[in-house]
């Protein structure tokens, strides 16, 4: 059964759906495997001090998307989360492909946003 074809499941039940799905695969991709350099290699020296990016030219991540439904998944782990009802412009390669809107349920740091306009994908960037 499909869960996103079912219609006796009300879009706010797809959402929450989505929204546990995405944390729990952005919660397992942060633990990692756990993997370690074989015993006997020898430590490598810390990387050379990187300057961040300031934090107005990093944007949200697209972290899911459901088209049927017209709505997305925003990962704002590397910027604050927006309130209800914003409106973030989306951009792919640097190009501006669509609008989202900020709506329930938010559970940081993912959020759903309606596509207001535009062809949103997976990846793309919301600032």
């Amino acid at each position: 059964m499909n869960i996103l074809r079912d219609r006796r499941f009300s879009s706010a039940a797809v959402r929450r759906a989505m929204m546990l799905s995405a944390a729990t695969a952005f919660v397992s991709g942060c633990l990692g495997s756990g993997a370690t350099a074989p015993a006997g290699t020898p430590a490598t020296p810390a990387a050379s001090y990187l300057e961040p990016v300031p934090l107005e030219t990093r944007g949200a991540k697209i972290a899911s998307v459901n088209s049927e439904l017209g709505f997305v998944v925003v990962d704002f782990t590397s910027q604050p989360m927006p309130a209800l009802g914003t409106r973030l412009n989306v951009y792919r390669g640097g190009k501006r492909v669509g609008v989202v809107r900020i709506t329930e349920p938010v559970h940081a740091p993912l959020a759903t946003a309606d596509v207001v306009e535009g062809e949103v994908r997976v990846g793309d960037e919301a600032r």
